[in-house]
């Protein structure tokens, strides 16, 4: 009978894949109870009922093996695509935190070339690549692994690039920021990081009116970004705003400032209080 076939057509497949594919196991063994437990009925009962029954039983059967076996490689193709990128992540931390550590990173390139064996190459592998490269002073490289982005638009691929221009010991590399800033806000308004540093360059430039519309879109996607209040600050003052100026930097030192920008802010307000 055809519908016996399909049912031990299915138990055999939702066995290989338990055992030697290594797919969903709880739906694995699901799909394997239903198709073999449904067999042994049929052996056992089924085949003492009515003929319609029968056949309602084992198609039903059938079709919930089928549906079984599609969530199986569903499911497990979703784990796989978790697992992966956990692996990404736990590679781009530890790559980030070998810095020094030659031994370390030539590890970590092995294992990030075992994952593209397992998975292919994809921007996620290439971004690390370039950090690598970056971190050993083999910057041509490094530009050509950015250079090989599928998706040059990318959060990950501005992340890298400006990675890339921060560690450039050799040339002044200013004006390639501002740029990559600006096109950055463009392709990326809803992030709030992307503002700010839109904001930065705008004040670094010396055109406040530009920074104050930038770091306001930043403070509306993050309203704790002090560094962004900070600025507006440091523009209300470059503005003569000084009541203004002042607002912005105690909500800065409220939200968190520190460091550097506490010095500079201790900077600005001695200014102001002289005037």
């Amino acid at each position: 009978m055809m519908w016996i076939s399909v049912l031990i057509i299915e138990a055999m497949i939702a066995f290989f894949s338990l055992f030697f594919l290594h797919m969903n196991g709880f739906l694995s063994l699901l799909a394997i109870a239903v198709s073999a437990g449904t067999l042994v009925l049929w052996f056992l009962i089924l085949r003492k009922l009515p003929r319609a029954l029968q056949y309602f039983v084992l198609i039903l059967a059938s079709f919930a093996g089928v549906f079984l076996l599609i969530r199986t490689d569903a499911v497990s193709a979703k784990d796989s695509l978790t697992d992966y990128r956990e692996e990404i992540v736990r590679l781009d931390e530890q790559m980030m935190n070998a810095v020094g550590d030659q031994k370390k990173m030539d590890q970590i390139k092995k294992e990030l070339e075992a994952l593209e064996e397992e998975y292919g190459k994809t921007d996620s592998t290439l971004g690390i690549h370039a950090l690598y490269c970056m971190m050993t002073g083999a910057r041509d490289e490094a530009y050509g692994y950015l250079g090989s982005f599928s998706d040059r638009s990318s959060i990950l691929y501005y992340t890298r690039l400006e990675q890339y221009y921060r560690t450039d010991a050799e040339r002044d590399r200013l004006n390639d920021l501002y740029y990559m800033y600006d096109m950055m806000v463009q392709d990326h308004p809803e992030w709030d990081y992307a503002q700010r540093m839109a904001g930065v360059t705008q004040f670094e430039k010396k055109n406040y009116k530009g920074a104050d519309y930038f770091l306001t879109a930043a403070l509306e996607l993050n309203e704790n970004d002090f560094v962004s209040l900070y600025y507006l600050g440091a523009s209300a003052y470059e503005q003569g705003n000084f009541e203004e100026s002042r607002a912005c930097f105690a909500e800065a030192v409220e939200k968190g400032a520190t460091g550097e920008l506490l010095s500079w802010i201790a900077w600005y307000e001695e200014r102001m209080g002289e005037k």
